[in-house]
């Protein structure tokens, strides 16, 4: 449905890109917000065949009852995310890096200063993000010389996929949220959903996002904090945050192929998935992909 194909959307601008690091990608070459493996808008030409259903409800279908519960779903997604993660970071944002560099003139072991990140965008009239960008960009400076390596850059584009990305959810991300610096944040700290949509370029895709999808998938998201909220004191804790940022993605993808569930009894079978069909066919392609 359009409604849930917005949502996803939603999601994509949350996950795998700050909307700032768009922006210094389309400055500097066009860059059209595609990832390698198209992993939300790739479809078989005709549709998945039986045989790619039964080998992917083979593989998720740890019991072996010949269907998939919402628990091997959860199981399958957290899987599927961490391999996606390694994979467009290595195929993906790495080469964007060196393009950035590329672009830049820079030589191989030149760094990036933080008046070119700015200039970027000033030259670009996208100065609201710059205060953000700052604090980013002093994070991702781990050495703290000033200057980014392209190392550092990877981390300033997409830190929740490197190598510190632990460390950016329990303490950049979950600290910027604390604003009363009591080590816990609570729900009205983290959910600002206009701070990233609703605003977005005139005739731009982020327009399409409307208030029922930012309200759908608010309530979905609800639902997950309560779920990583160990001791329902309805706050967050830095290590509750994280769990309830690196599994969002896992959550989201479970809530939306229980769609198919039309017995509503928590278990996929494969003419469930005949049946819904707009449902799977995307997870069976990267599936396969991956």
């Amino acid at each position: 449905s359009s409604s849930s194909s917005s949502s996803s959307s939603l999601l994509t601008i949350a996950g795998f890109a700050s909307i700032f690091m768009i922006l210094l990608l389309i400055v500097l070459f066009g860059f059209n917000g595609r990832f390698p493996l198209n992993l939300s808008s790739q479809y078989y030409d005709g549709g998945p065949s039986p045989s790619q259903i039964e080998r992917f409800i083979a593989y998720v279908d740890k019991d072996r009852d010949n269907r998939m519960s919402a628990h091997e779903l959860a199981e399958y997604f957290i899987e599927v995310d961490e391999k996606s993660r390694e994979v467009v970071l290595d195929k993906y944002w790495a080469k964007q890096v060196e393009q950035v560099f590329e672009k830049l003139g820079k030589s191989e072991n030149e760094l990036l200063s933080w008046d070119e990140i700015e200039g970027i965008m000033r030259d670009a009239q996208v100065t609201h993000v710059i205060e953000n960008l700052r604090k980013r960009y002093d994070y991702a400076d781990a050495d703290s010389d000033g200057m980014l390596n392209k190392a550092e850059l990877l981390v300033l584009m997409v830190p929740e996929l490197s190598d510190r990305r632990a460390e950016y959810f329990k303490s950049f991300e979950f600290h910027q949220m604390d604003m009363d610096s009591d080590g816990l944040i609570s729900w009205d700290d983290y959910w600002h959903p206009n701070d990233d949509v609703g605003g977005g370029e005139e005739g731009g895709e982020h327009n399409s996002i409307t208030s029922d999808d930012v309200k759908h998938v608010e309530e979905k998201e609800r639902r997950l904090w309560a779920n990583c909220d160990r001791d329902d004191d309805g706050k967050l804790s830095p290590e509750e945050y994280f769990v309830f940022a690196t599994v969002q993605w896992s959550f989201h993808e479970v809530s939306y192929a229980l769609n198919a569930d039309t017995n509503g009894d928590q278990h996929i079978t494969k003419a469930e998935i005949l049946a819904n069909l707009d449902v799977f066919t995307p997870t069976l392609t990267y599936h396969d992909e991956l």
